[in-house]
């Protein structure tokens, strides 16, 4: 678990479950507190980005060591978000969506790992916060999430990262969002 909140407190904690002995870990501290953060993983590390501390959505960034127990920043995205999704794909760190405490954010960005710079890609047709960002077959899909009015039934899906399309989902069980889902281009 990474950051959170219950009700008062804004966390910076982050806890370990080890499946082999059933028993849950605290590990290094972020250096900042965030709840509706986005987290991925890439090259054995993981990745804080954005996030709500209680006063602001945040725009800035933490990558955590795990061998060394230890969290350092990275620079900040260009956008302030918070409940946006991150992905990691071909050596970069993607995150899209979320909400910048004023309107529901359509933005995208890319994080250079080799580089360390965040740049902008295609924007999606429609915000979405609550969103979830997968990376598969070298691609990318922002399915689901809130464009500030209704629960969205419709993604994004990004080829080559160069162009984008609209896809719509046609689920077993619409009541679930966790069922699995056959996905058509439009």
């Amino acid at each position: 678990m990474i950051g959170g909140f219950d009700g008062n407190e804004h966390f910076n904690t982050v806890r370990c479950y080890d499946p082999v002995t059933k028993e849950w870990r605290e590990r290094a501290c972020m250096y900042h507190a965030r709840c509706y953060v986005s987290v991925c993983t890439h090259g054995g590390k993981i990745y804080a980005l954005g996030g709500y501390n209680g006063r602001t959505r945040m725009s800035s960034g933490e990558r955590y060591e795990p061998h060394r127990n230890q969290w350092e920043m990275i620079p900040s995205m260009h956008r302030q978000r918070s409940d946006a999704s991150a992905a990691a794909l071909q050596d970069k760190i993607y995150i899209v969506g979320g909400f910048n405490g004023q309107e529901v954010l359509s933005s995208a960005e890319v994080f250079d790992v080799e580089t360390s710079q965040w740049s902008f890609i295609h924007s999606m047709t429609s915000p979405r916060s609550g969103v979830s960002l997968v990376a598969f077959r070298d691609n990318l899909y922002a399915l689901g999430g809130f464009n500030g009015f209704t629960r969205l039934s419709s993604g994004r899906y990004y080829s080559s990262f160069s162009s984008c399309y609209e896809i719509r989902l046609r689920c077993v069980n619409e009541s679930f969002a966790s069922q699995f889902c056959n996905i058509s281009r439009t």
